[in-house]
């Protein structure tokens, strides 16, 4: 369920079968394309959304279980396996994220505490 806040959407997500949750439910924020607002996605999301979106459809009307799941997504998960559309590998986006995070932050927390007053600060740390 997507419930609407002004100007943001929220997402309300029940336990169901997960047993290590310790609620039977709670809030998160829903997928970018959540809402219609499908050209949030970048163009490797949008690519691999249409490859997704083509193999469901090409296995249409597929029954039964295949290794526990049914047939239909185990095929898709077959033939999306190892698959790459692009964009940015997880831990460039987390070297990207730190290198333009921590630095701003840090100037943050100095900036706060001199505006406060605060004693015993030393020289402004130097970051990349």
């Amino acid at each position: 369920m997507v419930l609407v806040v002004p100007g943001e959407l929220v997402q309300i997500v029940q336990r169901g079968g997960v047993r290590w949750a310790k609620k039977s439910w709670w809030y998160r924020r829903p997928p970018p394309w959540a809402g219609g607002k499908i050209e949030l996605l970048s163009v490797p999301q949008l690519r691999a959304c249409l490859e997704l979106a083509r193999t469901a459809s090409a296995n249409f009307g597929a029954k039964g279980l295949i290794g526990g799941l049914p047939a239909i997504a185990a095929k898709v998960a077959e033939a999306m396996a190892g698959k790459s559309y692009g964009g940015i590998k997880p831990e460039e986006r987390r070297r990207l994220r730190h290198e333009t995070v921590t630095p701003a932050t840090i100037r943050k927390l100095e900036s706060l505490i001199r505006r406060k007053g605060g004693a015993g600060l030393a020289a402004p740390t130097p970051v990349a």
